[in-house]
């Protein structure tokens, strides 16, 4: 199907996938021809980890097969484009294959120095990633715990501005109260000033005489 759209790079994933399988039914020779095939189509399409890959594992072939020039030969390959940095694991991988390389030579000693080398280098790794992993676990907690924070003071200052429009709508309503209070009062000065006087001109019409101006009595 990669092939039938031209897409190279996934045909080459598959032909690796398929070494994979034939190299553990023992099929050497095929394993070697699609690894081969593959890394042909990573380096046409430019994949550096990719190439250090195949490589790799076209090194560990040749460790099996007990080829030691082969295995060397592939093995520089992958140092090309291994990158210590970017690429820890895999310059492990590649560590590891020369100690196995070094073996197969006869070179033990240096074998023996080389795999503790590369198994303190992975100790080393693993606890850079231990604790760059319980660091992203802390920031995540502190993330966490500082958002959690401020929703909960987000939550306080809805409930500290409903409480203080609840009071200032409180204060509103006194304030209407008094004022209508006073209007009350005033209207009630009024009435009663107004019918005092209607009292004292009915007074004063009754004692008098409307035309003369005369008391009565």
């Amino acid at each position: 199907l990669a092939r039938q759209v031209d897409d190279w790079q996934g045909v080459a994933y598959a032909e690796k996938e398929i070494a994979g399988i034939k190299l553990v039914q023992g099929n050497f020779s095929q394993a070697r021809e699609l690894f081969l095939t593959a890394l042909q189509l990573f380096a046409t399409a430019d994949n550096p980890y990719m190439q250090l890959d195949v490589n790799l594992s076209l090194a560990k072939l040749a460790l099996q097969q007990q080829d030691a020039a082969m295995a060397q030969h592939h093995l520089q390959q992958a140092k090309q484009f291994a990158d210590a940095q970017t690429m820890p694991v895999q310059t492990l991988a590649i560590e590891s294959a020369e100690a196995e390389l070094l073996a197969l030579t006869g070179n033990y000693q240096q074998a023996f120095q080389q795999i503790v080398a590369t198994y303190q280098r992975k100790q080393q790794l693993e606890n850079k990633q231990s604790s760059e992993q319980l660091h992203q676990l802390r920031v995540k907690y502190d993330v966490d715990a500082q958002q959690a924070e401020n929703k909960l003071l987000h939550h306080q200052n809805e409930l500290h501005q409903v409480k203080y429009a609840a009071q200032k709508q409180q204060q509103q309503f006194l304030v209407l109260l008094l004022v209508l209070s006073l209007l009350v009062v005033v209207l009630l000065i009024a009435w009663v000033i107004r019918a005092r006087k209607n009292k004292q001109r009915l007074e004063q019409l009754a004692d008098t005489d409307g035309l003369t101006g005369v008391y009565n009595r």
